[in-house]
């Protein structure tokens, strides 16, 4: 199985396994060889994941030798994140549905 894996959002067409070698991931994690437990990715910089449109995920390289990658499940979650807008306290999503 793969041993990283490298994200990167929103890539522009032409993104392709050199590209994926060579520029900086928006994050990047390092994934267990022991096949019985999920790899959990965590909770990556919130900056770098508004606003996204595609992920495009790298596998650089596997705990095994060879040059054929398997991934057995991949489970992508996530929720949106409301912001504290102005001095009342209120999220943005607040005050719309008062209107």
């Amino acid at each position: 199985g793969p041993s990283s894996c490298k994200v990167f959002v929103n890539v522009l067409d032409g993104f392709d396994f050199a590209s994926a070698a060579e520029l900086k991931p928006d994050a990047s994690f390092e994934l267990s060889a022991d096949k019985t437990n999920y790899a959990i990715f965590g909770t990556p910089a919130y900056v770098k994941f508004q606003a996204v449109s595609s992920i495009t995920l790298f596998f650089p390289e596997n705990h095994e030798d060879g040059d054929e990658t398997v991934v057995d499940k991949l489970a992508v979650s996530g929720w949106p994140v409301e912001f504290k807008s102005g001095e009342d306290g209120q999220t943005a999503a607040q005050k719309a549905s008062l209107q």
